[in-house]
């Protein structure tokens, strides 16, 4: 008799370990019964840096570091629809002109907004996604001398290709974030390759 409980809570313990196992699965991973019926959504804190392909007079540039989120859902089928929130410090001088009689501030800085379609690729808990984000892009710009000042505040239409690459570590992701945003109506002053390190949070499936 105790030999056959042997096998028998062997079975037992083996079933209980796949249990926990499977609670322990990251939320970040859709399971093939989930394919096209559950949607989950996330949120993520973003930070990195934009290289400008060009700069404005005195090598100012409106991007340079940044930080911001992104917050979606992705479909069982593999669609992401969300949005992305990014500010760029950009740039801010002070000094004096040539022959040192006159100081000078030059200062920009880019804010964009805007939502995100893209499409996850998942191989257990990685991820890739390549999306398309777009909205209104707005450059706050100064430069003074002396006691003259000139404002330099535009917003428009941008456009910015990309796409993440992440791994999930329980409810929890973390990765980095390629991206370049475009403005078709201005030159490359306003266009500048980004990468975004990427950590966020997986909330669950969408009621």
């Amino acid at each position: 008799m105790r030999v056959a409980l042997v096998p028998l809570a062997f079975a037992l313990a083996s079933t209980l370990s796949r249990g926990a196992a499977a609670q322990e699965a990251s939320r970040f991973q859709l399971t093939s019964s989930e394919i096209g019926r559950r949607a989950h959504a996330s949120v993520a804190l973003l930070a990195g840096y934009g290289l400008p392909v060009d700069t404005f007079e005195g090598d100012v540039s409106p991007y340079r570091f940044g930080f911001g989120m992104r917050a979606g859902a992705t479909f069982g089928f593999g669609g992401y629809v969300g949005g992305t929130f990014m500010k760029h410090v950009g740039t801010s001088r002070l000094g004096t002109r040539e022959g040192g009689r006159s100081q000078y501030v030059a200062i920009a800085h880019d804010t964009y907004a805007g939502p995100e379609i893209g499409w996850d690729f998942r191989l257990s808990r990685v991820l890739l996604r390549p999306f398309v984000g777009g909205g209104l892009l707005l450059t706050l710009g100064k430069t003074a001398v002396g006691s003259a000042s000139v404002s330099d505040d535009h917003g428009w239409f941008y456009v910015a290709p990309g796409v993440l690459a992440a791994f999930g570590f329980g409810e929890v992701f973390a990765g980095i974030d390629l991206r370049i945003p475009i403005v078709p109506a201005q030159s490359a002053k306003q266009w500048a390759p980004a990468g975004m390190l990427v950590v966020g949070i997986d909330l669950g499936a969408v009621p």
